[in-house]
């Protein structure tokens, strides 16, 4: 899978006093048995030292077995994803944008609805952004891109990561055309 123009363009953001201001990030959760009818439960947040991440996809592993787990990722007061992992979501992953800081984590959650021991393998690929004041830096570009002949999608997409719950002390911020 590519990467996003988006995160792209937020990977090429420096800071005023140099250095990128987000690097590229990975993070696995691997449940190796859940026994049938057993329900995993986690919350996921930055590590020490790491402000925030911008995520952008989830993905499991193919290996899994399909329709084995109904399960759901909850953030920001909203289900990013509620259902069975079907061959489609584990073939294709999630793509969705999404800030998850120290002070709002990630909540997954799944059952293994099966006869069968089973296991469970979530994968997210995001930017990690160190601090608050480069979070709110990151804003003021994405807001910015209404003036720089992005296209209208890409200044959708810059709205929408804008406006997600992200636990700053600036609250929402909208891009406006």
């Amino acid at each position: 899978m590519t990467i996003p123009a988006l995160i792209e363009y937020i990977s090429s953001i420096e800071r005023p006093t140099g250095g990128q201001i987000a690097q590229m990030g990975a993070i696995q959760i691997r449940i190796p048995v859940i026994t049938p009818g057993q329900i995993v439960q986690a919350s996921v947040a930055p590590a020490a030292g790491t402000y925030a991440w911008i995520g952008y996809r989830l993905f499991w592993d193919p290996r899994m077995v399909p329709d084995a787990f109904n399960g759901n990722l909850y953030h920001g007061g909203h289900f990013m994803f509620e259902g069975t992992l079907s061959a489609a979501v584990l073939a294709e992953g999630v793509s969705a944008y999404f800030v998850v800081t120290t002070t709002q984590p990630m909540r997954y959650w799944a059952q293994n609805v099966t006869m069968l021991n089973q296991f469970d393998e979530v994968n997210g690929e995001f930017l990690t952004v160190q601090s608050e004041e480069d979070l709110l830096t990151i804003y003021k570009h994405l807001k910015d891109l209404t003036t720089s002949g992005f296209s209208d999608l890409a200044v959708s997409a810059a709205n929408l990561l804008c406006v997600l719950p992200s636990g700053t002390s600036q609250g929402f911020l909208g891009v406006r055309r």
